[in-house]
């Protein structure tokens, strides 16, 4: 009983060794696959990230040349506003110059005709 007993307690204490060996293992193998779930799960989000973020970059480039058109447009139009303004200035000017030109010209000949320097009724000036 005692030889019996021997042999039977070094099965279990192989048994037990052996269990050991493959809980480690099992924990190991369980370890590695969490690392590569964990590592594929992080490339997924940063390429998520990355494709995001090319998205956003995209669009913030769109949205630049938008505004620089933008810009573009404003800036011609309010060129061409001051231009148009220069214009209609340099046309009125022209006008009033030709007025009193004109009205100098008026005086001049009534004066020869007649003896008062200033009339009345042609020193003022009118601007429309």
């Amino acid at each position: 009983m005692c030889c019996c007993f021997l042999a039977s307690s070094r099965t279990k204490a192989e048994n037990v060794d052996a269990w050991e060996e493959a809980e480690v293992y099992k924990i190991k193998k369980w370890n590695e696959k969490m690392k590569t779930r964990s590592h594929l799960l992080e490339n997924e989000e940063k390429n998520r990230a990355k494709t995001s973020l090319e998205r956003n970059n995209i669009k913030l480039e769109d949205k630049k040349g938008r505004q620089v058109l933008r810009y573009k447009l404003t800036v011609a139009k309010i060129e061409a506003i001051a231009t148009g303004a220069t214009q209609i200035l340099d046309r009125k000017l022209r006008k009033q110059e030709a007025l009193i030109k004109d009205k100098a010209r008026k005086m001049k000949s009534m004066r020869k005709n007649q003896n008062c320097l200033f009339p009345l009724h042609l020193t003022t000036v009118t601007t429309k």
